[in-house]
């Protein structure tokens, strides 16, 4: 079985069970039915402009019942507001079932330098992460 047809044999058996349930399962995430949405929102490459990203959400009528909202990563560096991002993008996935988040490269980085590294010891400059914008 490839794996298009595991989301197949996944999207066709949420269907018939739980109409409209996101599946947020080992890293795969499946949305049954996209028709079930007015419109498909994505965001991606915040990189902590969070002034950006907040311009963007008052042009936006994002409606949490009838949209789907899908951020693709990259939340985090080069811009000095990652942490207010991360908290907007969390606080918005937490109040709605229909918002996705997915994980950048930027995101992958960052946990890849502390799966080896503290927080409280020097950073190691020649990680791929901080010489990325981390």
């Amino acid at each position: 079985m490839t794996i298009l047809d595991e989301i197949a044999e996944k999207r066709q058996a949420l269907r018939s069970s739980e109409r409209g349930a996101i599946s947020r399962e080992g890293g795969l995430v499946i949305v049954p039915d996209d028709t079930a949405f007015h419109r498909i929102l994505a965001i991606g490459d915040i990189h902590g402009n969070w002034q950006r990203l907040l311009s963007l959400w008052h042009h936006v009528p994002y409606d949490p019942q009838e949209d789907l909202l899908v951020f693709l990563g990259d939340y985090i560096d080069r811009g000095t507001y990652s942490a207010e991002v991360l908290q907007m993008v969390m606080e918005l996935a937490e109040k709605s079932p229909h918002v996705i988040t997915l994980t950048g490269n930027h995101e992958a980085m960052m946990l890849h330098y502390f799966q080896d590294h503290s927080i409280r010891e020097p950073m190691d400059m020649s990680h791929g992460w901080l010489r990325s914008g981390g």
